[in-house]
């Protein structure tokens, strides 16, 4: 150990005594240290959104399983997470196939405008480019509807946001999303929406994450 001290191959760890991020305690804490751990270059270990939604996830499914999955079974987050990930590989892998063309030209469409176990072929890839892609007023049953492309408060009595629907996002968590242009750029405690209409002349936006998250943009016109 001396011989890699001496060749100044050693390295102490720091001792971190707050959260990580920018600027940060060690040691003693009697200052701030400025951190430069480019791992977190989102912040997310200690954005406030994020410490809220393990903390309800604590409150609602405890400290995890205890065990491997295959053991102790598994859990709804784990489960809706995982099927949504396997959509959007079922039309990935339909996009990177020889015959994407075919697709193509029946993907776009209104129907069906809900989820059915039983759907197959083209309704199913398409019911599934819809709610990622095409998704912005939906009725009481979570039903797609897209006859209404503006901004919400304007919309018929018998619509809502998706993202306001009850029980669309667990409690605790921001969702960021784009494509609905008449939304703009704007940061809640839940949503980040970054479509601010740069193709139809509007800004280019970014959310600022070295903080607060807040919009800037640049004007496209």
């Amino acid at each position: 150990l001396e011989q890699i001290r001496d060749a100044g191959l050693y390295k102490d760890e720091r001792v971190i005594t707050s959260p990580q991020g920018v600027a940060i305690q060690v040691g003693s804490g009697e200052e701030d240290v400025l951190n430069f751990c480019a791992n977190n270059y989102l912040g997310l270990s200690s954005d406030p959104a994020v410490i809220d939604a393990a903390a309800d996830a604590l409150r609602t499914h405890g400290f995890g399983l205890s065990s491997v999955r295959f053991i102790c079974g598994t859990q709804d987050l784990h489960k809706r997470l995982e099927q949504a990930l396997a959509r959007a590989a079922e039309v990935e892998s339909v996009l990177r196939d020889a015959h994407y063309r075919d697709f193509l030209a029946e993907m776009y469409g209104n129907v069906p405008n809900s989820w059915q176990d039983g759907l197959s072929g083209t309704r199913r890839l398409r019911m599934i480019v819809n709610a990622f892609t095409r998704m912005r007023m939906v009725d009481a049953r979570g039903r797609l509807d897209f006859s209404y492309k503006g901004p919400p408060g304007g919309q018929p009595p018998y619509l809502a946001p998706w993202f306001t629907h009850a029980g669309r996002l667990p409690s605790g968590c921001r969702v960021v999303f784009g494509h609905w242009s008449a939304l703009g750029c704007f940061v809640t405690d839940r949503h980040i929406a970054l479509d601010s209409g740069c193709v139809w002349g509007g800004s280019l936006a970014a959310v600022r994450l070295d903080g607060p998250p807040r919009c800037v943009s640049v004007p496209c016109g």
